[in-house]
């Protein structure tokens, strides 16, 4: 399968990841609460659905990130987009995953079987969304990315998306 990364817009702020992707071997019937791991220097990551009462940690690591690329002058979302109104009602929706490690919340994503904002002229049923993809600073370039990447690639084929398409 081959992976592509394009930058679709003039602003250099949306790109998008296509994947051909195949079923894989990985139970979830459980779902949405099964925890998936991963080893990242010798540390086990879970990835989770977000509930209610993770709200403050979805928002911590959104606000972390947000603060991060504003002061690089890489504005990427509003303060709204953010916000505890918004993160509150994607978790309600079942949206937004964590990435742990141990008791640390390491990352965040959000997955979307639909996205008529962005990508309006792709076919529903097609393609997987994946928006606000952050990491906590602490845990920068040590694989946190690529796991949520790769859960969402994961997630895609389960529900039998061919695409996987990114606008973090």
């Amino acid at each position: 399968s081959r992976f592509w990364i394009d930058d679709l817009s003039d602003s250099n702020r949306r790109w998008w990841v296509t994947d051909v992707v195949e079923p894989v071997a990985v139970d979830y019937e459980s779902w949405p609460r099964k925890k998936l791991s991963a080893h990242m220097n010798n540390c086990s990551m879970k990835i989770q659905i977000a509930c209610d009462a993770d709200a403050p940690k979805v928002l911590a690591v959104l606000n972390e990130a947000a603060q991060w690329l504003a002061a690089d002058l890489r504005p990427l979302w509003s303060p709204a987009e953010i916000g505890p109104e918004r993160v509150d009602s994607d978790i309600e929706k079942g949206l937004f995953y964590l990435a742990q490690v141990g008791e640390h919340t390491v990352g965040v994503v959000k997955f979307e079987l639909e996205d008529m904002r962005f990508w309006p002229e792709i076919p529903i049923g097609t393609s997987a969304f994946v928006h606000k993809l952050a990491v906590r600073r602490a845990w920068a370039k040590q694989g946190v990315s690529s796991d949520l990447l790769r859960f969402a690639k994961d997630r895609a084929a389960k529900l039998e998306r061919t695409h996987l398409r990114l606008d973090c």
